[in-house]
């Protein structure tokens, strides 16, 4: 088993069931405790082998406080799983 795939203590995930999204930035924005404030929604720009309801370049809704903020190349990213995001479909648009 690779050092990254190595699942946490009561969990059942690996990096096979992640998702990586770009969330929304609130256009209000301001900085709070060193962050951004980011909204609940965001594109699909990254799955894990597993992961079977989304796809790269869907758009998604997601609890700002599930989990892991990334910042790679100047982007905030966000790193989920599977069982923590949604699909938008055309009537939440």
């Amino acid at each position: 088993m690779d050092s990254e795939d190595q699942m946490i203590p009561g969990r059942n995930d690996t990096s096979e069931d992640k998702v990586v999204v770009q969330p929304e930035i609130k256009s209000d924005a301001s900085v709070i405790q060193g962050g951004l404030l980011m909204e609940g929604r965001g594109k699909v720009i990254s799955i894990g082998g597993a992961v079977k309801t989304v796809k790269p370049g869907d758009e998604v809704t997601f609890n700002e406080a599930e989990g892991q903020e990334v910042l790679l190349f100047g982007k905030v990213l966000k790193i989920l799983s599977e069982r923590d995001v949604n699909p938008v479909t055309e009537k939440d648009s």
